[in-house]
């Protein structure tokens, strides 16, 4: 599991959005809830059980690579705060007890 010292978490927590940041934060908003429809529902629409798994494993290759782009690209060490690393996705704090 990732670990963030407290130095870390606590400057990464104190990044806090601008004004000028609302429209784009609104627009990452519409990309990310867009994104999770379409994942969801090209999932549900294989033809069977094989199809749905095999759809889940190409939606999640995809997911790991961006998500280790902006690792490498923004020098973003683990999780955000809060967050733990489970099977290598970071997942939210209720979550972190069942890896």
């Amino acid at each position: 599991m990732a670990t963030t010292s407290a130095k870390d978490t606590k400057t990464r927590q104190a990044r806090k959005l601008e004004e000028a940041d609302i429209a784009a934060f609104a627009r990452l908003r519409i990309l990310l809830d867009g994104f999770e429809a379409m994942a969801i529902y090209y999932f549900s629409e294989g033809s069977d059980s094989k199809e749905k798994k095999k759809r889940v494993k190409e939606i999640e290759k995809r997911v790991r690579a961006f998500q280790d782009s902006v690792k490498k690209t923004a020098s973003l060490a683990g999780c955000p705060p809060g967050w733990c690393e489970c099977d290598g996705t970071c997942v939210p704090p209720e979550l972190c007890n069942i890896c």
